[in-house]
């Protein structure tokens, strides 16, 4: 039985990104895993509500605490609190991934909504912070292990454990 893999759709070539431009993942990495594993590409800021074009946004504030609604402030340069969609989103592709029975995501790192390792410091400088996305928090926090896009071959040597 294939393993059931959750993708960030502008990994997948879809133009879900702010700008519409495209993030697609290293063709053949892509070819390989999508060969192997079911893959289901889904946007979290599309399933909010967000349309393409739109506004970059990023984590200006995060809290310490575990209600998912007060956790995070997500504004475009204009100060427009886009917090709502985002959390939308994030609990759209929770359920998506959930009905799917997904356990492993591969996320388009730096976004506010899937990023895994980084994402940008809310000055919309192109300064990098550690930290997550909403969707991302929400899967690792719901135990669906999250790799960013360029860990290819560490996902595909885990996948190969898994399978």
């Amino acid at each position: 039985m294939k393993i059931n893999i959750f993708i960030s759709a502008c990994l997948a070539g879809e133009l879900t990104r702010y700008d519409e431009k495209s993030n697609k993942m290293g063709n053949d990495f892509f070819k390989k895993i999508s060969a192997r594993y079911n893959i289901f590409p889904f946007c979290p800021e599309i399933a909010g509500g967000l349309g393409v074009p739109r506004s970059p946004c990023e984590i200006v504030k995060k809290f310490d605490t575990e209600n998912i609604y007060k956790k995070y402030i997500i504004k475009d340069k204009k100060n427009n609190d886009f917090s709502e969609a985002f959390i939308k989103g994030a609990l759209l592709s929770l359920e998506y991934a959930k009905k799917r029975n997904i356990r492993f995501a591969i996320l388009k790192d730096g976004s506010p909504s899937c990023g895994v390792s980084y994402i940008y410091d809310g000055s919309f400088s192109g300064r990098k912070i550690e930290g997550k996305g909403v969707a991302a928090y929400l899967f690792e926090k719901n135990g669906i292990l999250c790799f960013n896009e360029k860990n290819g071959e560490k996902i595909e040597n885990l996948l190969q454990v898994q399978s």
